[in-house]
């Protein structure tokens, strides 16, 4: 039986306004955050021969209580963003800007395309790289897992109606879930990103969250089905989730 769910939301990648109005649901009060992977080397048919590309960085939040961070390097370090996420995660942020001594994070509580901007020698940050990454090609319907620049894992998705589309940017993985928390529409898992979707459905009273879920539709797949989610097939989600760490970065272009 499915648990109750409270007040943190999805853009579900539905079909209708009223399938979402069913189904886009919210962060049970029980869900636990699974375990970090521990990496393996994938393969992929699609791979090509590549050198590896700079690792991306990641800032992990060490001891207990809140982090204070700017909304400009140099600005006075006034807004706070708790040591976990929403969802219960605790945080590991990507790096996405360096500025005069001062490091931009890729965090949920800003929106798109702005960071959070905390000093580099912040003493409760400490920073570790990782050469992972996940790309989304929207055009195309493809989702891509990259170790630099070699595609380990490949696999057809669908994303964003036209009047819904999936904004394009640069997003980082704040939370790794199991989907047995979550109504069927988001399969077996989900991995919650730090964006926002900017055009919900009309009359949508629930959360604009944007994530990489699985399906119970799989025929939605390569197509643009959804309300801003990007949906995933089974297999190839598992073996995300199985891989990538929190603070994974994630680019979707158009």
């Amino acid at each position: 039986m499915r648990s109750r769910f409270a007040h943190i939301s999805f853009v579900l990648a539905g079909t209708a306004l009223a399938a979402l109005s069913a189904s886009c649901v919210a962060a049970p009060p029980q869900a636990t955050p699974l375990a970090a992977p521990a990496p393996p080397e994938l393969s992929s048919p699609e791979a090509p021969r590549s050198s590896s590309l700079e690792p991306y960085r990641i800032a992990r939040f060490r001891g207990r209580g809140p982090i204070r961070y700017a909304t400009a390097a140099g600005r006075p370090v006034a807004r706070r963003l708790n040591i976990r996420t929403r969802f219960g995660t605790r945080r590991a942020l990507a790096v996405a800007g360096e500025r005069d001594g001062w490091i931009g994070l890729t965090v949920e509580d800003r929106p798109n395309g702005r960071l959070a901007w905390v000093p580099a020698s912040t003493p409760r940050i400490a920073l570790s790289t990782t050469p992972l990454s996940v790309h989304v090609d929207l055009s195309h319907r493809r989702l891509q897992l990259r170790r630099g620049a070699r595609v380990l894992e490949a696999m057809t998705v669908g994303v964003g109606r036209a009047d819904n589309r999936t904004p394009a940017g640069r997003y980082a993985i704040t939370d790794r879930l199991s989907g047995r928390d979550y109504p069927d529409a988001y399969g077996c898992c989900i991995l919650a990103l730090s964006g926002h979707q900017s055009r919900v459905p009309a009359g949508w009273k629930g959360g604009d969250r944007l994530a990489i879920h699985g399906t119970n539709a799989p025929d939605s797949l390569g197509r643009a089905s959804s309300s801003g989610c990007v949906r995933a097939p089974e297999r190839g989600l598992r073996r995300l989730l199985g891989t990538v760490p929190v603070g994974t970065p994630v680019f979707i272009r158009r």
